[in-house]
């Protein structure tokens, strides 16, 4: 299981391997979802504290831009009157290449297109060679993600807005991620292409507190709000984590405890 915590702040983040791939010219498709404890009231239409591998948008804040990432990261570029200055840590630079149109690009070349100020999310993806992916919306819900080939994957939602279905409509038969939601708009459950389901469950404040697949089942606690317990056991079938995180000097010890007792 993908799971990893911020071992500074105690967030919880966890992340599925890629759900759906295209592989395509230059740049291929790629579907996976990831869950953020510190985002848990967020909800972007894939449940609370939930992102969508292509759920890349911009805030404005002043003359400043916020850029949200697709893995729950939010970067924030500081307008110093001619540039935007990335923040620390952060290698790829952002720019506004026209009257609200932003470019971000990477150090290998990879360009990431902001062209719509209306709905703010990114409607292309290009490598240095010039392929493309491209992304369509009916207003600011993505509908189609094309590649280079000009194959398709399209995206279905529900009357509360929140994707259910993700198919790759290519190969016959077509090829199809579900995700199934509760009342309270958590996301309970993915589907995956082989009929696999990873069953999800929550407490109060839509903080992930177990994750289910066909083989193990992890368990998560926390202390307050977004912050892992002190001590959270972490178990899969072979191997269990334990967390102990000292508010005081907010640090984390991790110990791994492997067929029941190797550290």
């Amino acid at each position: 299981m993908g799971i990893r915590l911020n071992t500074f702040n105690g967030n919880l983040y966890y992340s599925r391997k890629n759900d759906l791939v295209i592989p395509g010219r230059g740049l291929s498709i790629k579907i996976s979802m990831a869950y953020n404890s510190g985002q848990s009231t967020i909800d972007s239409g894939f449940g609370y504290g939930w992102q969508f591998s292509y759920s890349l948008y911009y805030e404005k804040s002043g003359d400043d831009v916020l850029i949200y990432r697709g893995d729950g990261r939010v970067d924030k570029y500081l307008w110093n009157g001619s540039t935007f200055v990335k923040p620390y840590g952060v290698r790829d630079t952002l720019e506004e290449y026209a009257t609200d149109k932003y470019r971000l690009t990477t150090p290998s070349g990879i360009q990431t297109f902001f062209d719509s100020s209306a709905h703010k999310h990114v409607t292309s993806i290009q490598e240095p060679n010039g392929n493309a992916l491209t992304f369509s919306y009916s207003g600011s819900q993505l509908d189609t993600i094309t590649d280079a080939s000009g194959r398709s994957l399209n995206l279905s939602y529900n009357g509360d807005n929140r994707l259910t279905t993700i198919t790759d409509p290519n190969p016959t038969p077509n090829r199809t991620v579900q995700l199934q939601y509760d009342g309270n708009g958590d996301l309970t459950g993915i589907t995956d292409l082989g009929g696999n389901t990873t069953n999800y469950s929550y407490s109060s404040g839509h903080l992930l507190t177990s994750i289910t697949d066909p083989r193990n089942t992890a368990t998560i606690t926390y202390v307050n709000p977004n912050m892992v317990s002190p001590v959270t056991n972490l178990s899969t079938a072979t191997t269990s984590k334990s967390l102990s995180y000292d508010s005081g000097t907010n640090t984390t010890t991790v110990t791994d405890v492997v067929n029941a007792g190797r550290k």
